[in-house]
């Protein structure tokens, strides 16, 4: 279950472990402009401030450097992974059972030392940025972060310093219009978001089952089903495989083995977006799609309307 877990789960800690690292470095950059200035000045306060933003300058690149490598294996993992399916899927129905046995063993062995060590780094982080967040507090490095001639034209100050980073890093929804029932799966590389399709009876349901996480029906629309467009289309073998696998076994309600094996199926249709599979209700949807798709009629197709909204060429 956890291996599977992270499986499903893999872009989604990819994306929160990137936005980490970029929030360490926008406290990076700080500190630099601020050591920077500090080293012209010679009053004992200033020495003692310095020798203070040094201090959180090693923190704040041991959190790096601890994200950093959570980053890179977790890269060396989602290799393993696409290279363990890849053999299987090439030996088609000659797998035997213990054919593999190694390779998975090791494979877990790696998920479960991961997920244990990010863990360990996130608290880790949590705890230090208590420290860096102190240290940005004082009074004196607040009247430096103020200062027009420390922050330039960026108007950056710590205290805001997170909130511009997730205005980045996290797609605005306030410009989203959240209509009763959507029909149409929406792939957007103009506002880089996948618009699934919902019905005003399903997201009830997701109220009704769950109202300690969701405020509103808009509150589960923009959860459920609508997503960043690099989360389906980043990795789109992982995400085909992802995609199904949620597809049979928490919808269909089926076994984890058949699960595995439709999705390791479908992993490897290329011509298959992954926000249709995500987008799909059901396995007779998604079985109706590839059927078009493969008779090159999909305007055969309506489970549901599909529209690909395509970015500008820049000239």
């Amino acid at each position: 279950t956890d291996e599977f877990d992270f499986i499903k789960h893999l872009n989604d800690d990819n994306q929160l472990l990137d936005q980490m690292l970029k929030k360490q470095q926008v406290y990076r950059d700080f500190v630099v402009k601020l050591m920077n200035i500090l080293n012209n000045n010679t009053s004992e306060n200033e020495k003692d401030l310095l020798s203070q933003a040094q201090h959180i300058f090693e923190i704040i690149n041991s959190n790096i450097s601890a994200l950093q490598s959570n980053i890179n294996t977790s890269d060396v993992i989602h290799k393993k992974l696409m290279n363990l399916l890849i053999q299987i899927e090439s030996d088609n129905d000659n797998v035997s059972e213990s054919k593999y046995t190694d390779e998975i063993t090791n494979l877990k062995t790696d998920i479960s030392n991961y997920i244990e060590k990010t863990e360990e780094v996130k608290n880790s982080i949590i705890s230090n940025d208590n420290t860096i967040n102190t240290f940005f507090d004082n009074n004196t490095v607040q009247n430096y972060l103020m200062d027009s001639s420390f922050v330039g034209d960026n108007n950056i100050i710590k205290n805001n310093a997170e909130e511009n980073l997730q205005n980045d890093i996290e797609l605005k929804d306030d410009d989203i219009e959240i209509a009763e029932n959507n029909y149409c799966l929406i792939i957007s590389e103009t506002s880089k978001r996948v618009f699934l399709p919902y019905t005003q009876k399903e997201v009830s349901k997701y109220l009704e089952k769950y109202p300690e996480q969701y405020k509103s029906f808009e509150d589960v629309v923009k959860k459920e089903f609508i997503y960043p467009i690099d989360y389906y289309l980043k990795h789109t073998v992982v995400s085909r495989f992802r995609e199904t696998y949620s597809l049979i076994r928490d919808r269909e309600a089926k076994s984890v083995l058949e699960a595995f094996k439709i999705a390791i199926d479908m992993m490897f249709h290329y011509d298959l977006n992954p926000a249709i599979i995500a987008a799909c209700k059901s396995q007779e949807q998604l079985e109706n799609y590839l059927e078009c798709l493969k008779a090159q009629n999909l305007n055969d197709f309506n489970d549901f309307e599909i529209r690909f909204e395509i970015a500008p060429l820049k000239v």
